[in-house]
């Protein structure tokens, strides 16, 4: 799995906020970014994600990884869309409609 375009998405918006930081700073105006978290997504769980969260273990597997991620979290990792149902979906149109 390419991990290449989130990363470089999110580096892309850093770089964008860095430089309007920087541009506004002599007026006092702060600038701040802020990242999504981890999702339950393929871009979360694979090989390279793992061993980054569990260097102690030669080849760590999604269990053990998922064992530390909320070290990191101050909230739960959410569920990819994908792997929700659309009645549980927050903008499912059976949820939005008045009843």
């Amino acid at each position: 799995m390419d991990n290449a375009p989130g990363g470089s998405g999110k580096r892309g918006a850093t770089w964008a906020v860095e430089a309007i930081a920087l541009q506004l700073a002599p007026h006092m105006i702060r600038v701040n970014a802020i990242h999504p978290t981890n999702v339950n997504t393929a871009l979360l769980h694979n090989d390279d994600i793992y061993r980054a969260f569990r260097p102690d273990l030669e080849n760590p597997t999604r269990e053990d990884a998922m064992a530390v991620f909320p070290v990191m979290q101050a909230m739960p990792i959410p569920t990819s869309s994908r792997t929700m149902s659309a009645s549980s979906s927050p903008s499912s149109p059976a949820t939005d409609r008045a009843t």
